[in-house]
């Protein structure tokens, strides 16, 4: 499972887990609802050659690796993989290695049942602002009407209160987020304004609400698709919940991850994404694979931006 570059000749006497002790957590990856099969992402991790054990508990699949701790000295590496609110929660906040694959909900936050226990994520359940997980800005752009006209959120209500929506909104550059920590298309990107738009609002001006029969909007984006102009709102959340985390390293793929959620997520190290987030049914081994071999998030990032 080592990256070929990290890799040794020298031969060590593996770490032993000591029976009876569940280990607790060095890396916590969590699958929101989403593009990514966390089946084939488990499988993969599953068929790395340095594993030593693996487990379930209910939603929760607990790995250990073989590897080395920063002196160099053997060590048992620790991974557990969940789909729910709770173990997030608490990676964000104990697990110094922390990474999620998912919808971003267009900075909204993540989509994700509540406890390990819960049956399977019910799509139906999320019906507004608030059925997604609060760990956000304050504000973000919207296209209400993807959310509300696909199958992903059926009962998705775009009737907001007028309190969510904001009359006038700055633009400004974004400065919580670097090239060297997205994940990119090969040719990146260097736009920085916060709500990149082809109204020719620059990262100085304002917005204004706008409305159109019965559509408002604050500003329109192009569709990389179809090429038409689509309307986006800029929404009030209500923010983050949330602000004593303990992670070093969060890597958050989603698309536009990196604009939307790295002024929010400002402890530690950030990896985001650009538009749209990479999907490949390794990415959960190979973000363990680096960590194990000691990669930093400048080094992490680069590894993903040449392999995806």
């Amino acid at each position: 499972m080592a990256n070929a570059a990290a890799q040794s000749t020298a031969t060590t006497t593996p770490a032993v887990p000591v029976a009876g002790i569940a280990p607790k957590p060095d890396i916590s990856i969590t699958f929101g609802y989403g593009p990514y099969d966390r089946d084939d992402q488990d499988q993969n991790l599953a068929q790395a050659s340095n594993l030593v054990s693996s487990s379930t508990n209910g939603d929760i699949k607990t790995y250990v690796y073989n590897g080395k701790d920063s002196s160099g000295n053997p060590k048992l590496w620790t991974v557990q993989t969940s789909s729910n609110a709770d173990s997030f929660l608490n990676a964000l906040k104990s697990v110094p290695y922390v990474m999620f694959m998912g919808h971003s909900n267009f900075g909204l936050g993540a989509a994700l049942k509540q406890h390990a226990t819960d049956p399977e994520f019910d799509s139906n359940s999320v019906t507004g602002l608030n059925s997604f997980l609060p760990l956000r800005n304050p504000q973000t752009a919207v296209n209400l009407h993807y959310l509300s006209g696909t199958d992903d959120y059926p009962r998705f209500n775009t009737a907001l209160p007028s309190s969510a929506i904001p009359k006038q909104v700055a633009n400004y550059p974004v400065n919580g987020f670097a090239d060297s920590l997205a994940l990119q298309y090969p040719n990146g990107t260097s736009d920085r304004q916060r709500y990149p738009n082809d109204d020719g609002v620059t990262e100085s001006g304002t917005f204004t609400l706008q409305k159109t029969g019965n559509r408002r909007y604050h500003l329109h984006r192009k569709s990389p698709e179809s090429g038409s102009e689509i309307p986006f709102m800029i929404v009030n959340t209500g923010g983050g919940s949330m602000s004593a985390f303990g992670y070093k390293i969060l890597f958050y793929n989603s698309c536009s991850s990196d604009r939307d959620y790295s002024e929010y997520f400002g402890h530690g190290s950030f990896i985001g994404t650009t538009v749209p987030a990479k999907i490949g049914s390794s990415m959960a081994r190979q973000f363990v694979s680096d960590v194990i071999d000691g990669y930093t998030a400048n080094d992490i990032a680069k590894d993903f931006n040449q392999q995806y």
